[in-house]
């Protein structure tokens, strides 16, 4: 055996190992960051924000801001939203201050 058909096989080896250890085809995901269907709670125009005490007022909505429930309380909605600027606010809200879609 020369030493061409040598470096050649050597060659043919060293491809073959090569693809054999070559991983599975890696396949790109989408995650899709939205609000759920069908349960999206947002806030009337001009409607407020209470805290803990419904003196104190935590926010005033424009409209249309999206809500997230974190409790039922029989009386109103205890939410969470997050104002411009990246904030979050918590506090309470009434049942007939908000609309879902």
């Amino acid at each position: 055996m020369t030493s061409k058909n040598k470096n050649l096989v050597f060659l043919l080896i060293g491809a073959l190992l090569l693809f054999s250890f070559k991983s599975a085809k890696k396949s790109k995901g989408s995650i899709i960051i939205s609000p759920l269907e069908g349960n999206n709670l947002y806030a009337l125009p001009g409607k407020q924000l209470y805290g803990e005490d419904p003196t104190i007022l935590v926010y005033t909505f424009n409209g249309g801001e999206l809500l997230t429930l974190i409790q039922d309380t029989g009386i109103d909605y205890k939410v969470s939203y997050i104002k411009p600027g990246g904030k979050m606010v918590t506090g309470y809200i009434n049942y007939y201050d908000t609309e879902t879609h």
